[in-house]
């Protein structure tokens, strides 16, 4: 590394990227990076988790779980490649090994196609639409009572997209759904994500 991070205050390593942060953890096996890591995506993952396992008492633990295997498996980080791609698919194939292990819980099959050109089309300039920005501003329990009513693929592509800030290609690449198949799921949550987030505020 070109910059000598190790002796930074704690102050100083939370500023770092998560990329900065990796490096440390991979090359010097430095704790307090990890914990950094850690604490900036635990919530996230565990939310994600969350609409995909239903019992509740567990997804901490599958979490860190997780996180243990992106340390376990740290030698493996490219300094030229982002982490959240490489997180996140540790995060969703940890979710899903539970789940097959458990089998307490259906899921739809993750890499059936939907070809729907009409909902591509929409989905492609509504980022700034008045539904997004409704889905943005909801509160996290809002959001996680509405995402429960849901259907599988539609509540893990929407809490993906949601939570992880990955792009419509690194998601593809994750659920290994095609990319037109992962604008269309989404286009699909949203409107029905939509649709019952505004029955449970009338039911306020």
């Amino acid at each position: 590394m070109s910059r000598n991070f190790l002796g930074l205050s704690l102050v100083m390593l939370g500023k770092l990227s998560d990329e900065e942060l990796m490096s440390l953890v991979r090359d010097k096996d430095h704790q307090k990076a990890y914990e950094h890591l850690y604490k900036r995506h635990r919530k996230a993952v565990m939310t994600y988790m969350g609409n995909l396992i239903f019992d509740k008492s567990v997804v901490e633990e599958v979490a860190q779980e997780a996180f243990f295997k992106l340390y376990r498996h740290r030698s493996q980080f490219q300094d030229e490649k982002a982490l959240k791609p490489w997180l996140w698919t540790i995060a969703r194939n940890t979710a899903l090994d539970y789940l097959r292990k458990k089998r307490d819980l259906l899921i739809e099959d993750m890499t059936r196609e939907e070809d729907d050109r009409d909902a591509i089309a929409m989905i492609e300039d509504e980022s700034d639409s008045a539904e997004m920005q409704l889905i943005k501003n909801a509160r996290t329990e809002e959001i996680m009572a509405v995402l429960n009513k849901l259907p599988g693929a539609q509540k893990e592509i929407l809490s993906l997209a949601s939570l992880s800030e990955l792009s419509y290609e690194e998601i593809s690449e994750m659920t290994g759904k095609s990319l037109s198949s992962v604008k269309s799921v989404l286009f699909r949550a949203r409107k029905r994500f939509v649709e019952e987030y505004k029955k449970q505020l009338k039911d306020e």
